[in-house]
């Protein structure tokens, strides 16, 4: 009898599971119809669709709204007191600057929200005129979930990095501080006694620094980080501090030209020294972006056609990026006339990742996991790039020029240095292709939370190729 019965509830219960198909709609009480109705309609762009009038079918007056497939009714009724029930509608991002303009033009007041990062979506609350309180919300249940299991993991990788100092280094007193918190890593600085460490996480797609780290290191590289446990499962590593400061720090504005020829010269020295172990890096995982692949992922990325979209890009604007792409074959046939070997290459190469150790004086690169196989030229193109940026340098400046011929000097046993400074010009037209196939790849390992903090990001990059061969 006990297990017929238990039999039965258990079919009762998936019975009602399965026939509850979604919400029916959502009813709120309010004093004044009218006004609400007027909210709704400004706010949420919602279709009355009926209206009681002076009729009374159900236990007062009340008027039915269709926003978006949702039912919303009001009825006639007392306000409620402010609670935190809420009720949030998705939005796109992009829009809540003008859903906050419609909610202090109809009077409202926007509360202030909790904390957040990019990564759980951002919203607006505010209360309506009867106390019932509503949510413009950008993430989705997946965006929530996500975020709060990153941060056990990041926890867990803190505490992996702690226990570790106190079993390996016989460290006994720790300091840590949260220093970088993006999407695609999260950078705890650890002090203890004897030492400086940095512990840095990232997502699973991302993660191939530690192993390429090691790999320059054993290959004889300098000025890199020391890598000094890695843990596979959180996807995380702990290394030695490789310097105190940015350049872009130190230099505070005022940029230093022989310190920063230091840091290209540090970083070519490692470009020139793995040419010949281009086969080995790629099967730790590093990407192939070599010039007979570069037209191949740029045609690629532009027939993304909703990514482009989405991150800002007009549909002309689109067609006119696939239409270049004989243009990129011709860009890249140009530079692949000067037999430059092809080597590794820092996608975010610039004063931002070179770090002075102010004791030693030496200049150390940093960010070794956004790094791909490709055209030696094309990451040092971006370096100027931001120089160009950051500093307000003109081309046709000196400054500029000697940092042009700090970046070729390597190849200058292959070609005079007009030539290399002719193949260097090449690949400032394609900086910008090299530029949006980084930050595609970082929307793609982040799951597009990277967007969110860096919207437009591809589209600004492949602008400036588009600027780039019209001039």
């Amino acid at each position: 009898m006990d297990c017929y019965w238990i039999k039965a509830r258990m079919r009762d219960r998936k019975m009602i599971a399965n026939k509850i198909k979604s919400i029916s709609h959502i009813t709120f009480v309010c004093k004044n119809l009218e006004k609400t109705s007027h909210f709704l309609k400004e706010l949420f762009d919602a279709k009355e669709i009926y209206s009681s009038n002076d009729k009374t079918f159900s236990i007062s007056k009340e008027k039915f709204f269709m926003v978006g497939d949702l039912w919303i009714a009001i009825m006639e009724g007392k306000s409620i007191n402010q609670t935190y029930n809420h009720i949030a509608f998705s939005v796109n991002e992009k829009l809540l600057p003008m859903f906050e303009a419609k909610i202090k033009d109809l009077g409202l007041k926007i509360l202030p929200g909790r904390p957040r990062k990019h990564d759980e979506g951002k919203s607006i609350y505010f209360y309506d005129y009867d106390n019932h309180l509503f949510e413009l919300h950008t993430g989705d249940l997946k965006t929530r979930l996500n975020f709060y299991n990153d941060k056990i993991q990041e926890q867990n990788a803190l505490n992996w990095a702690l226990q570790y100092l106190k079993l390996e280094e016989s460290a006994t007193e720790f300091e840590s501080k949260k220093i970088t918190d993006t999407s695609y890593s999260s950078v705890y600085k650890i002090q203890t006694l004897k030492n400086s460490y940095y512990l840095k996480q990232t997502p699973q797609a991302l993660f191939t620094e530690p192993q390429i780290l090691n790999f320059l290191t054993q290959h004889g590289c300098k000025n890199i980080p020391v890598i000094v446990a890695t843990n596979d499962n959180l996807c995380c590593f702990l290394m030695m501090a490789s310097g105190d400061i940015s350049l872009r720090t130190y230099f505070n504005g005022n940029l230093g030209l022989g310190m920063l020829k230091q840091g290209i010269a540090n970083y070519t020295s490692i470009q020139h020294s793995m040419e010949k172990y281009t086969t080995d890096l790629m099967g730790l995982g590093v990407p192939d972006w070599r010039l007979d692949r570069f037209p191949t992922l740029y045609y690629q990325l532009i027939q993304q056609k909703q990514l482009l979209l989405d991150d800002g890009l007009s549909k002309t604007e689109i067609v006119q990026l696939q239409q270049l792409h004989p243009t990129c074959l011709r860009l890249r046939d140009e530079l692949a006339q000067y037999k430059i070997p092809e080597t590794i290459g820092h996608c975010d190469f610039h004063d931002n990742n070179m770090l002075l150790d102010q004791k030693t004086s030496s200049i150390n690169i940093i960010d070794w996991g956004e790094t791909v196989i490709t055209h030696p030229f094309l990451s040092l193109q971006g370096c100027l790039w931001h120089i160009t940026y950051f500093y307000k340098v003109k081309p046709t400046d000196s400054i500029y020029h000697a940092l042009q011929t700090q970046c070729v000097t390597p190849w200058l046993h292959l070609y005079a240095e007009t030539k290399l400074l002719q193949a260097l010009n090449i690949a400032a037209k394609l900086n910008g292709i090299y530029a949006a196939l980084g930050f595609a790849r970082l929307y793609a390992a982040t799951e597009n939370q990277l967007r969110l903090e860096h919207n437009g990001a591809i589209a600004g990059c492949l602008r400036s190729f588009l600027k780039a061969v019209e001039s």
